[in-house]
């Protein structure tokens, strides 16, 4: 955490982890993509090239998108792209700090959040009562080092969400 702004990742996953197949969602859930942009509208947000190419319409309304590539020449128009996560998260810091902002978030993929988990010290995680196939995969979230602060939240499955979900909130343990 820098400049009295708390670096969150927020993150949808499913009991076995799975966060992404193909470059997608593994489900449908409309209730949490709402909960998502409620969120994460007008703060800063960092995500891989792949999240960000994955993005139906971009850059992400209300909000500074900030990309990160390994490809120094990689152009996102409408978005700040950097190489370095520590010069990423510094900028998005920034510029929550001016806007008088609390949160500088996280949104993915899964090697930013493997990089990110020990950067935050606020999760919050939608915890999809599934465990389906994928090829990207959300950390290990560690007991000794999280624990769960609040459930924000719970929706059940229905014609606008595949599956049953919950909202947590993990803060990082002193």
């Amino acid at each position: 955490m820098g400049l009295g702004v708390a670096s969150a990742i927020i993150a949808a996953k499913g009991a076995n982890n799975v966060i992404g197949v193909r470059s997608g969602m593994p489900w449908k859930l409309k209730s949490d993509m709402k909960y998502f942009k409620d969120m994460t509208r007008y703060h800063p947000v960092i995500m891989g090239r792949a999240t960000w190419e994955s993005l139906p319409k971009r850059p992400l309304q209300d909000r500074e998108n900030i990309v990160l590539s390994h490809e120094g020449d990689f152009r996102a128009p409408g978005a700040r792209v950097f190489t370095c996560i520590d010069l990423a998260q510094k900028m998005a810091e920034s510029i929550a700090v001016n806007k008088g902002l609390k949160y500088v978030f996280f949104i993915g993929g899964a090697e930013i959040y493997s990089q990110a988990i020990s950067r935050v010290n606020v999760m919050f995680i939608t915890e999809v009562f599934a465990e389906p196939k994928g090829d990207a995969y959300f950390p290990k979230i560690c007991d000794t080092q999280w624990s769960c602060d609040e459930e924000v939240f719970r929706k059940e499955s229905d014609e606008t969400n595949d599956h049953d979900f919950v909202v947590k909130k993990f803060v990082r343990r002193e």
